[in-house]
């Protein structure tokens, strides 16, 4: 990221050269006077047409919609995002952006300018809209929840302004894009997601985003004799035992919407544009959550083992370390579960006696079909009850198992 900034900040040096006025702006001034080690992206915005700065730059590209447009030029071997402000002078970009902490800039000699006292807020480690809160909000209604996201992520606490003209707005937001409420939620799993997720509660945006946990708030929820209480209540604390235990998105995710089930998760995974890798992941993780959930027997094991494989697994158990710590159990069903299903599985990776799909068809005389399907489940049960050991041993179980029509031969 140092060699980013640097690169900005002689980018914005040689605009100078060029009698342009150039700053950095945005989330990267603000990260770097915070001293964080991770920049938002390098936004440099520059006083002029999109024709002038062509000039300089031949090879820039515009794209957006007219008000709105962004250039990519490239500089120094990379790609830099530019923003041409056209004939309004710099401080009136910064007068619209969302908030003042991202209303500073920098120039190419490192000074900073700050016309909204946004240096202020930060040595506070407050969050406020920069200007009229309810203009600021009419302007993008996302910004209602980009307020929990930095609150959460900058550990910056909310101006009371802010925050009261937030829960007035909340009832008067209009329809948003799933992309963009999916694009917020996924910056939220970078920082503290449960506090993203409190904060979103306690300013009455949870029916207005998430509808599909706001019915679970009056959900009673009895989990043996460890807790009693709502469903929303318990995903919070699961979502809380995920980031305790350093669990990727996914998993984080999972423990959030374990009980709002398969078709919802689906929908508005796919609503918010979530990459597929990443979305199929939370919905097999919230389809077999509850595997892990009670004593894991022989045969289950060796089942997901075989269907789910290792990469899926693993999250499951740490999906499942969470729900049962927000539920008040200890690790020990946990661990019982992953001694029984490590041992299966090592006996079952070195079973490489089994014969495959294309085997058994020869072995047995049959084409392909169910019956395959069952047999090779059950072969992989035997070898994990230690039934079976060789390959002398798996022909002595075909011709125990096998039904009428499939006689096996000595291959």
């Amino acid at each position: 990221m140092k060699m980013a900034l640097c690169r900005a900040l002689r980018l914005i040096r040689l605009f100078a050269k060029e009698g342009k006025r150039a700053c950095l702006v945005g989330g990267a001034v603000r990260d770097l006077l915070m001293g964080r080690t991770s920049f938002s992206d390098m936004d440099v915005a520059v006083e002029g047409e999109e024709g002038e700065i062509q000039n300089i730059f031949p090879h820039a590209i515009f794209v957006g919609k007219k008000g709105k447009r962004t250039g990519i030029i490239f500089f120094e071997g990379e790609h830099v995002d530019i923003f041409p402000l056209g004939s309004y002078p710099l401080e009136e970009d910064l007068g619209r952006r969302d908030f003042t902490v991202n209303a500073i800039a920098i120039d190419g000699e490192g000074d900073v300018y700050d016309p909204f006292g946004g240096l202020i807020d930060l040595e506070k480690g407050l969050l406020r809209f920069n200007g009229d809160p309810v203009e600021r909000l009419k302007d993008d209604p996302i910004r209602t929840l980009r307020l929990c996201r930095f609150s959460a992520s900058l550990s910056l606490k909310i101006d009371e302004d802010s925050s009261n003209a937030v829960k007035a707005f909340a009832p008067l937001i209009p329809p948003i894009p799933g992309e963009r409420i999916g694009h917020e939620v996924l910056k939220a799993l970078d920082g503290d997601a449960l506090l993203f997720f409190r904060l979103v509660s306690s300013h009455q945006l949870m029916p207005v985003f998430f509808p599909f946990l706001e019915v679970l708030k009056d959900q009673r929820l009895v989990f043996g004799d460890h807790y009693e209480g709502g469903r929303l209540l318990h995903s919070l604390l699961s979502l809380q035992s995920a980031q305790n235990i350093h669990a990727e998105s996914a998993v984080q995710m999972a423990a959030l919407l374990h009980h709002v089930g398969c078709p919802s998760v689906e929908k508005y995974l796919i609503d918010w544009a979530w990459p597929a890798a990443l979305r199929n992941e939370i919905e097999m993780l919230v389809k077999y959550h509850s595997l892990l959930l009670s004593p894991l027997s022989l045969e289950t094991a060796v089942s997901i083992n075989g269907e789910l494989g290792a990469h899926i697994v693993e999250k499951l158990f740490l999906l499942a370390r969470a729900i049962l710590a927000a539920s008040g159990k200890s690790d020990e069903l946990c661990r019982k579960n992953r001694i029984l299903y490590s041992a299966t599985a090592a006996r079952l990776f070195c079973a490489d006696f089994l014969p495959d799909g294309d085997e058994l068809m020869s072995m047995l005389n049959v084409e392909e079909g169910p019956l395959i399907g069952i047999l090779k489940v059950g072969l992989r049960q035997a070898v994990a009850k230690k039934e079976i050991r060789s390959r002398e041993d798996v022909v002595k179980w075909l011709e125990k198992n096998t039904p009428d029509g499939g006689v096996p031969t000595s291959k």
